[in-house]
C-alpha cells in the first residue's frame, strides 16, 4: 500500500476532487439554497439523465467531506449534479472552487442556518459565493426571492425563474391539487405544459429551476418535461402514510428550518379536510426562534402520542414536521402501530 503524508487529510480529499474535476470532461451544475437544494438536485438530474449520463450528490452529501467523495464517485459521467451545503460564510467558496460548476443555481435565501450568520443579507452573500468557482458559465436564480431578485454577478450570464415575478421562465395557470401541480410555460415563443406529481408550490420553483438548468444544456424542452414528470422524491424526506380511517401523516421529521417548515405547511394546507400540524423545534435559528403561540404543548414525545391517539378523526391530515434532533420519528412509528 502506498501512503501519502499530507498535511491536512480534509484539504487533501478537497485537492484530490478538484483534480478529478479539473481532468473530466464533465459539466457540472451546482446547486444550493436555503432549503429545497436536494430535491432541486434530484429534479435537475432526473431532467439531465434523459439525455447524458449524470452523476449526482447522493442524499444530501454536500459538505467539505460529502462534496469531495461525490466527485470521487466519477466514473466517465457527461454531467455531474452537485449539492452544496452551508453553516457559515466560506464554506460554499471552498466548495465552488472545488467543484468548478458551468452552471449554478440557488434556490432561495430564507433564514435556514441564520443563528451562524445573523441576517438574510448574509445567508445571500454566503450562497453567491457559489460563483467564485465558476470561470463564465450561468447562474440561474428565483426571481421570486426578494434577495435573489437584486443580484447582477459580473462575467456570469443570468437566467431567472418565478411564478409571480417576470422571469426568463415563468409559470402560468398554475393548479395545485393535494398530490401534484400543473403548469404552462413559454419557451421561445412556445407553450408547454408541465406536470408534477409531488404536491406543493415549491416544488414548482423546483421544477422551473431543473428545465432551466436542462435547457442551458441544450436538452430539448420535451425532454425536460419528461424528467420532470418522471421525477420521484427521495425518500424519507416528505414520505405520506396512510393509516386506518384515512388518516394521513406526512412525514417530515428528517430536518427542519423555517423555509422547510412554510413548504410543509403550504402543502398540508393544500389538503381537504381536518388538518393538525405536529411542529417540533428548529434547531438552527439561534436568536431568531420564538415560542409560538399555539394550541398545545408537550414537554415529551410520549403525551404528544397519547394526545393524538385520542383525537384522531377520519379523513384528518397530520403533518409532523421537526428537526431530526427533536426524535419526532417515535411519534409517527406510535401512529403506525396503534392505526
Amino acid at each position: 500500500h502506498n501512503v501519502i503524508l499530507v498535511e491536512d487529510t480534509m484539504k487533501a480529499l478537497g485537492d484530490l476532487a478538484r483534480y478529478v474535476r479539473v481532468h473530466s470532461n464533465a459539466k457540472v451544475v451546482g446547486i444550493t439554497g436555503s432549503a429545497g437544494k436536494t430535491s432541486t438536485k434530484d429534479m435537475i438530474a432526473s431532467v439531465i439523465s434523459q439525455q447524458y449520463t449524470t452523476l449526482k450528490t447522493q442524499g444530501n452529501f454536500n459538505n467539505n467531506i460529502g462534496l469531495p467523495l461525490t466527485i470521487l464517485r466519477y466514473n466517465g459521467e457527461e454531467v455531474m449534479v452537485i449539492e452544496m451545503g452551508m453553516n457559515h460564510l466560506e464554506e460554499i467558496d471552498y466548495l465552488t472552487k472545488i467543484a468548478l460548476p458551468d452552471i449554478a443555481a440557488i434556490t432561495n435565501i430564507g433564514t435556514a442556518h441564520i443563528g451562524e450568520l445573523g441576517s438574510r443579507e448574509n445567508i445571500l452573500q454566503a450562497k453567491m459565493e457559489i460563483i467564485h468557482g465558476m470561470n463564465h458559465g450561468t447562474l440561474v436564480v428565483n426571481n421570486d426571492n426578494d434577495l435573489l431578485s437584486t443580484v447582477h454577478p459580473e462575467g456570469i450570464s443570468l437566467k431567472t425563474i418565478g411564478i409571480e415575478s417576470e422571469a426568463d421562465l415563468k409559470a402560468t395557470d398554475i393548479i395545485l391539487n393535494e398530490d401534484m401541480s400543473s403548469f404552462r410555460v413559454k419557451v421561445d415563443g412556445q407553450d408547454y405544459d408541465v406536470r408534477v406529481y409531488v404536491p406543493g408550490v415549491h416544488f414548482i420553483f423546483n421544477a422551473l429551476i431543473a428545465i432551466q438548468v436542462g435547457l442551458l444544456l441544450d436538452i430539448p424542452m420535451e425532454k425536460c418535461i419528461k424528467g420532470i414528470e418522471t421525477f420521484e422524491l427521495t425518500k424519507n424526506r416528505n414520505d405520506i402514510l396512510t393509516l386506518e380511517r384515512h388518516i394521513r401523516v406526512i412525514d417530515g421529521t428528517y430536518n427542519a428550518n423555517l423555509d422547510s417548515m412554510k413548504s410543509s405547511i403550504d402543502v398540508l394546507s393544500g389538503y381537504a379536510g381536518r388538518k393538525i400540524a405536529v411542529l417540533g423545534d428548529m434547531l438552527e435559528l439561534g436568536d431568531y426562534e420564538e415560542t409560538p403561540g399555539l394550541a398545545y404543548h408537550f414537554d415529551d414525545n410520549a403525551s404528544l402520542s397519547a394526545y393524538l391517539q385520542e383525537c384522531l378523526e377520519e379523513n384528518d391530515v397530520v403533518l409532523v414536521k421537526a428537526s431530526n434532533g427533536m426524535h419526532l420519528k417515535e411519534v409517527i412509528n406510535d401512529l403506525k402501530e396503534k392505526n
